[in-house]
């Protein structure tokens, strides 16, 4: 990649799911051909890590494999930028016992603590590591964001005094300095500057700035105004979307955000957009394909519109079938429903898990959330049936204002249906079938899930008028759905991720049917 050439990334985040390395070098292998040419890649538990072996699970890649995916990645000139955190989101690292002396609060897995020496020279470790990989790629991404816990042990709430700004800043130079010397450019995430973004000047220029917002689905002076800013100070900027937040499938809104980022570097003359992809949601990578091209497309042409058409278009290419209604079937399915419940810091998603449910695994619910992570390192400390059970038991209890009922009627009209158009796209795709086997799966889960949940708040009720379904047949077919659904995650995930993702998705719902 030309260094002046504009930036089209996606992020590719390791954590919690593991693909299959075939399916993963395939993937990096057409990237280009979406006209994506930049990965923000974060390892988390999948790098080969030597210094710390405990760190790495058994389905990181192999020394190897990286060599062989980093070097696919560049022979198709695709930047490579290794995210490595360096403050906040250490759970992975901070969760093991070894290493909890370095965390800043003994109950805080997530971030170091800034005053430890031994817990500077752990990330210096890891940035050293994980560099020996990436020589000659030129920018790094330190992280550094949604630091919530800092100031919390009793040395840092001393130094932090009335600036934790401060403080953050001077944390992140002493890792600033370790990638200059190695010859490469720093790159942060700008949420420590929302606050107070004056204090960007005090950023040393050669850091690039990371701006994301993920709920912006237009342009408006408020959020152009903060890049302004950010170019004012002399400051480089990356802004990023978020590409696959929702259920199973993306929701609608992220084409819009992705839109407004890519208007903000035709107006504003950032350097380019990295479209965001957090693993926490548990959506399989085939479910947000179109999303690489939805980044990449109106980079190259600022007047195009994320159109229905566009889309049609879009998956016809990629499954060499007829795609009519196709769109509006992954658009509807892709409606994030979420339900507020008093005294609850977040809302909650009915029917299927969805990361902010994890408030129910905590006791002091999305304080205690922030504060420990998404997800424990040992998923078997987590069980996601009796979540569901809370969830579904908490939901029950909603006032009729939520409209909760009226959505759920609608879903339960419209989810059939389209689960039918996408099972009848993967029976006439030509190629990428895997892809479009799995998005049936998912649909038809979702399908099935919207009709158990029925059943779970009518304690029993049958919602199917005419032809009512007995929790027999609907037993049948979610069996079914588990047998398609473990077929086809198994073309992209290894046989670990797609348990742990059965466990999620599917049991729960099996086991609500059967109580």
């Amino acid at each position: 990649m030309e260094k002046n050439e504009k930036v089209v990334g996606i992020h590719l985040d390791l954590k919690y799911l593991a693909p299959r390395f075939d399916y993963l070098l395939n993937w990096a292998k057409r990237l280009p051909e979406f006209g994506i040419n930049t990965l923000l890649l974060e390892y988390e538990d999948k790098f080969p890590y030597v210094k710390y072996p405990f760190l790495k699970v058994p389905e990181a890649f192999s020394p190897d494999e990286l060599k062989l995916f980093l070097k696919t990645l560049r022979n198709g000139g695709v930047r490579v930028i290794p995210l490595i955190q360096t403050l906040s989101h250490l759970e992975f690292a901070l969760g093991h016992a070894e290493l909890a002396h370095l965390r800043e609060r003994e109950d805080i897995p997530t971030q170091i603590c800034p005053s430890n020496p031994d817990a500077i020279a752990f990330v210096s470790d890891l940035i050293d590591e994980v560099l020996e990989y990436h020589e000659e790629d030129e920018w790094v991404h330190l992280g550094a964001d949604e630091a919530w816990a800092l100031g919390t042990c009793p040395k840092c709430a001393e130094a932090v005094g009335d600036s934790p700004l401060k403080y953050r800043m001077k944390h992140c130079e002493i890792f600033y300095e370790q990638v200059r010397k190695k010859g490469k450019r720093p790159m942060i995430f700008d949420d420590m500057f929302w606050r107070d973004p004056e204090m960007v000047d005090e950023l040393p220029d050669d850091v690039i700035l990371n701006y994301w917002n993920y709920g912006i689905t237009k342009t408006s002076p408020k959020f152009s105004s903060r890049i302004e800013g950010y170019k004012k100070s002399g400051k480089d900027v990356i802004t990023s979307p978020c590409i696959n937040w929702g259920i199973f499938f993306p929701r609608p809104e992220t084409l819009d955000n992705t839109k407004a980022h890519t208007d903000i570097f035709h107006d504003s003359g950032t350097l380019g957009v990295i479209n965001t992809a957090w693993t926490c949601f548990l959506m399989p990578m085939p479910a947000f394909q179109s999303r690489l091209a939805a980044t990449a497309d109106p980079m190259a042409d600022a007047s195009l519109n994320l159109s229905l058409e566009w889309e049609r278009n879009f998956w016809e290419k990629e499954l060499g079938a007829d795609c009519a209604g196709v769109p509006e079937a992954l658009r509807n399915l892709g409606e994030l429903w979420e339900v507020p419940v008093e005294g609850l810091g977040r809302p909650l998603t009915p029917m299927i898990f969805g990361c902010m449910d994890m408030i129910l695994h905590y006791p002091d619910g999305q304080d205690e959330r922030m504060r420990r992570g998404q997800f424990p390192i040992n998923f078997d400390d987590l069980d996601f049936s009796e979540l569901h059970g809370k969830k579904v038991a908490l939901l029950k209890k909603c006032p009729e204002s939520t409209g909760l009922r009226d959505k759920l009627n609608a879903y339960l009209a419209t989810y059939p249906k389209n689960a039918e158009r996408l099972e009848r796209l993967a029976a006439e795709a030509t190629r990428q079938k895997g892809t479009a086997s799995l998005l049936a799966a998912l649909a038809r889960l979702k399908a099935l899930s919207a009709r158990i949940f029925d059943i779970s708040m009518d304690d029993g009720r049958s919602p199917f008028g005419d032809a009512p379904a007995t929790a027999g047949e609907l037993e049948t077919e979610m069996l079914e759905c588990r047998s398609k659904l473990s077929e086809s995650l198994s073309i992209f995930y290894k046989d670990a991720s797609v348990e742990r993702l059965l466990r999620i998705i599917w049991e729960p719902q099996m086991k609500s049917l059967r109580a």
